[in-house]
C-alpha cells in the first residue's frame, strides 16, 4: 500500500509540474511587451492608453514609455493620448510605436448633440472653443470668456454682479425668448451660465444653422451651446490649483456739475424764469465742488477665485473632481456676489460591454445689493451733503425748486438689503452596452434641481424729502424641478470607402416650478426681522405650473472616401405647451460636404484642406410660457356694496390656435486650412425665415390676435484663427 501510496503521490507530482509548466509558457505567450516614443523626437511617451480593441484590458506606459499588456501575437492593440493620433498595431513582442502628434484643429473631435464627429467631417455651422481657451481668462463666468471667440454669437453683458449674459447666435429672431438652449454634459437646462466654474469645462460648442440644431427640434431655432466638462485622463492622475486676483473699476464716468456750476446756472434759470433764486447761491464760488454722488456710489472692487481639481484615471476608469470659490465685489456700492462649486464626473467600463459614467456639479451663489439708482444719483444736487453734521444720512430740505426732491442715494444703497440665494444640481448618470460591434445602446437620466430664495429689507427712515415711516420685508422661496431620459442607439459602420453612422433614439423630460412669497411692514423692533413679527399690510402669494416634451430623433452621417459628406437629421417633438391641434411639430434638416482639397484636380501648397458645405432646415421654438393655449383664471377681491367679494375673473384670454414658432435656414459655407494648417478660416453664408406663432400672452383688454409675420436675415459672416 505505502508504494502504491508513493508512486501515485510521484505521478501526481509530475502532471502538476507539466501543467504549471505549460501554464507558465502559455502566460509568457498570452502576453506582449514594447515601448512608445514621439516621432518627432523619440523621446519616450508616458500616460499613453494601450487598449486591446474590443476589450476592457488594456494599461498605460509608464515614465520610460513601456508598456507590457496580456494579449495574443496578432490581437489589434490600440495606443491613445491627448494630443496625438490614435494608432492601432498587431500585437507582437517588443512592439515599438511612433505616435505623431496632432497638426491641425480638423481632427480635434466635436460634440454636435448626442454623440460626436470630427471637425474635418461637419457638414453644419459649429463654432468650437476650448477649455484652455476659456480658463487662460480672467472673468466671473463663462459667458464673457466666449466673447468674440465664436463668428456670429453675441455676447452682452449687464456688469452686475452675478448676472446672467444675454446670447444672440446670428441676431435676435424671435418675438419671445430668444436665448440659444444651453445643453451641459448631454442635459438641457437654463441654470445661468454664471453658475458653471470657467475652470470646469473641456469645450464649448455652438451649433449655429439649422442643419447642426436641428437636433434638439423644437428649442434649436435660437442656436444650441453645448458645454462639455472636464473628465480624468487614463494614466495620469493630475491635481491643479488655480487662481486669480484682479480690480475692478469704471471707466469713462459723466461729467457732472459741480456745486459752484450748478449754482451759477441755477441762479440764472430762476432769473429767467421770473422766480427767486436760492439765498444759499448767492456767492456760487463759495461752494467749491460740493458732492460727487457718482463717486460716491461707485468703487474700486476686487475679484478673486480659487480652484482646486483632482483627475486621473486607469485603463478601465477615470475620475474628475474639483471645487471652486469666486468672491466679486462690485463696483457700485454694497454690491457683490459669491459662488461656490463641486464638480465631479466619472466612467467606468464595468465590462468589455458595459459602461457607465456621471457627471454632477453642485453650486451655491449669493447676489446682494442695495436699492442703487445710478439715475437718482446723477439727479441729486451737488450742493446736498451726504451726511448731516450728527453722521446720519440728509437729504433735501426746503423748497423743491431750490434744493431738489430726490432721496439720498448713498443711503438707501447702503441701507436696505437685496440678497437671493440659489443652490443648483446639476447632473446625469448614464450607461452604455456594446451590443454588438459597431452598435451601442445608451441611455441618460438627467435632473436638475434649482432652488433660491429672495430676500429684500427696507428699514424705517426720517429722511427728507419723504421720511418712511414704517419698515419693509419681503420673502420669497422658489424650486424648479426638472427631470431628462434619454435613450438611443448608434450603429457605425465602415466598409471599403464608405463610412456610416446612424442614430435613433427618444427624449422625455419633464419640469415643475413652485414658488410663494410674502411681504409685510410696521416692525416693532426693526432686530426682529421675520415676516412673522410685522404688523402692518401683510401680503402671500403662491404660484405653480408644469411642462414636459417628448421627442423622437434620428441622425445619419455618411461618408465617401472622407470626400463626400452628407447629414441627414429629424426630429418630432410633442409639447405640453401647445393645444390637442397643434401638439406635436417635425423638424427635418439635410447638409451636405464637398472636400475639395482631396479632388485630383486639386494641387495647392498653400491651401492644405479645402470643403465647401451646404445646409437646409427647420428647427422650432417652443418658449411661450406653459398655458398660452388655455384661459388663466386669478382670484381677485372687490368692494360690492361695502362687503369685500372673492371672485374669479380671467386674466389671460385661451388661444386654442397657438402653435409653433418655425425657423427656416439655408446655409453656404467654405472652410479653408492655410500654411500647413497654421491658418483655420471658416466663412458662411446663410438666410433666416421666421414663422411665428400668434403672442404668448394675450389679456383680456385685448380685441384681435397677432397671428404671424415672416422676416429674413442674410448677413454673412467669417473667422480667421490663427493656430
Amino acid at each position: 500500500m505505502p508504494k502504491r501510496i508513493s508512486g501515485f503521490i510521484r505521478y501526481l507530482s509530475a502532471i502538476l509540474l507539466f501543467f504549471m509548466a505549460s501554464q507558465s509558457l502559455t502566460a509568457q505567450g498570452n502576453r506582449i511587451s514594447g515601448r512608445v516614443l514621439t516621432s518627432d523626437d523619440n523621446k519616450p511617451l508616458a500616460g499613453v492608453s494601450v487598449q486591446l480593441k474590443g476589450t476592457g484590458t488594456g494599461t498605460v506606459t509608464g515614465d520610460d514609455g513601456t508598456f507590457s499588456l496580456q494579449a495574443r501575437v496578432g490581437d489589434t492593440i490600440v495606443f491613445s493620448i491627448v494630443g496625438y493620433d490614435n494608432i492601432e498595431s498587431p500585437a507582437s513582442q517588443n512592439m515599438s510605436i511612433l505616435m505623431n502628434p496632432v497638426a491641425t484643429a480638423l481632427s480635434d473631435v466635436v460634440v454636435v448633440g448626442y454623440g460626436t464627429q470630427r471637425r474635418r467631417d461637419l457638414t453644419g455651422s459649429v463654432s468650437s472653443v476650448s477649455g484652455r481657451d476659456i480658463s487662460s481668462l480672467p472673468v466671473p463666468n463663462v459667458g464673457e470668456a466666449l466673447q468674440g471667440r465664436a463668428a456670429g454669437v453675441q455676447i452682452v453683458g449687464s456688469g452686475t454682479p452675478g448676472s446672467n449674459v444675454t446670447i444672440r447666435v446670428r441676431g435676435t429672431g424671435t418675438i419671445n425668448n430668444s436665448e440659444p438652449l444651453l445643453v451641459v454634459d448631454g442635459v438641457p437646462t437654463d441654470i445661468p451660465l454664471n453658475n458653471i466654474n470657467p475652470d470646469d469645462i473641456a469645450s464649448i460648442e455652438v451649433l449655429k444653422d439649422a442643419s447642426a440644431a436641428a437636433i434638439y427640434g423644437s428649442r434649436g431655432a435660437n442656436g444650441v451651446v453645448l458645454i462639455t466638462t472636464r473628465r480624468g485622463t487614463s494614466g495620469r492622475n493630475t491635481l491643479e490649483f488655480k487662481t486669480f486676483a484682479g480690480v475692478q473699476k469704471a471707466t469713462d464716468m459723466v461729467d457732472l456739475l459741480t456745486a459752484s456750476q450748478f449754482a451759477s446756472l441755477h441762479n440764472e434759470m430762476m432769473v429767467n424764469n421770473g422766480q427767486t433764486p436760492n439765498p444759499a447761491f448767492a456767492n456760487p464760488n463759495s461752494l467749491g465742488n460740493g458732492t460727487d454722488w457718482l463717486g460716491a456710489m461707485f468703487g474700486t472692487a476686487p475679484m478673486q477665485s480659487y480652484t482646486l481639481s483632482y483627475g486621473g484615471g486607469n485603463g478601465k476608469s477615470n475620475y474628475y473632481v474639483s471645487g471652486n470659490i469666486f468672491d466679486q465685489e462690485g463696483i457700485v456700492l454694497n454690491t457683490g456676489y459669491k459662488r461656490y462649486t463641486v464638480q465631479f464626473n466619472s466612467d467606468t467600463r464595468v465590462f468589455d460591454w458595459l459602461k457607465f459614467g456621471n457627471n454632477l456639479s453642485l453650486s451655491h451663489d449669493i447676489k446682494s445689493s442695495g436699492s442703487y439708482d445710478i439715475r437718482s444719483a446723477m439727479s441729486a444736487l451737488p450742493t446736498q451733503s451726504i451726511f448731516n453734521p450728527d453722521g446720519t444720512y440728509a437729504g433735501p430740505v426746503g423748497q423743491p425748486s431750490w434744493v431738489g426732491d430726490v432721496a439720498n442715494p448713498v443711503g438707501k444703497a447702503t441701507l436696505n438689503k437685496n440678497t437671493i440665494k440659489g443652490y443648483n444640481v446639476l447632473g446625469n448618470v448614464y450607461g452604455e452596452l456594446t451590443l454588438m460591434p459597431g452598435l451601442r445602446f445608451k441611455t441618460t437620466a438627467g435632473i436638475q434641481a434649482a432652488f433660491w430664495d429672495t430676500r429684500y429689507w427696507a428699514p424705517k427712515y426720517d429722511w427728507d424729502p419723504i421720511p418712511q415711516p414704517n419698515s419693509y420685508l419681503a420673502q420669497g422661496y422658489n424650486k424648479s424641478l426638472t427631470w431628462l431620459w434619454d435613450n438611443y442607439f448608434t450603429w457605425e459602420k465602415r466598409f471599403n470607402d464608405h463610412n456610416l453612422t446612424v442614430l435613433a433614439g427618444s427624449s422625455a423630460q419633464a419640469n415643475r416650478y413652485d414658488g410663494m412669497n410674502g411681504s409685510i411692514q410696521q416692525f416693532a423692533n426693526d432686530v426682529t426681522q421675520q415676516l412673522s413679527n410685522g404688523t402692518l399690510l401683510p401680503t402671500i402669494a403662491g404660484t405653480a405650473n408644469e411642462w414636459a416634451l417628448l421627442s423622437l430623433m434620428g441622425r445619419v452621417n455618411y461618408a465617401y472616401q472622407d470626400k463626400y459628406l452628407l447629414t441627414a437629421t429629424v426630429r418630432r417633438d410633442g409639447s405640453s405647451r401647445f393645444g390637442n391641434a397643434n401638439r406635436y411639430g417635425t423638424f427635418p434638416s439635410a447638409s451636405a460636404a464637398w472636400r475639395i482639397s482631396q479632388e485630383d484636380f486639386f494641387h495647392s501648397n498653400l491651401i492644405n484642406d479645402l470643403k465647401l458645405r451646404v445646409g437646409y432646415g427647420v428647427t422650432g421654438n417652443q418658449n411661450i410660457g406653459n398655458y398660452s393655449f388655455a384661459s388663466v383664471l386669478q382670484t381677485v377681491q372687490y368692494n360690492f356694496n361695502g362687503t369685500p367679494v372673492t371672485a374669479i375673473v380671467p386674466q389671460m384670454l385661451p388661444n386654442p390656435g397657438i402653435r409653433w414658432e418655425k425657423v427656416e435656414q439655408a446655409n453656404i459655407g467654405l472652410d479653408a486650412a492655410l500654411f500647413n494648417n497654421r491658418i483655420n478660416v471658416t466663412v458662411d453664408g446663410y438666410i433666416k425665415k421666421y414663422e411665428r406663432h400668434a403672442g404668448s400672452d394675450v389679456g383680456t383688454h385685448f380685441n384681435g390676435l397677432f397671428r404671424y409675420c415672416c422676416s429674413q436675415h442674410q448677413p454673412w459672416q467669417g473667422t480667421e484663427p490663427w493656430r
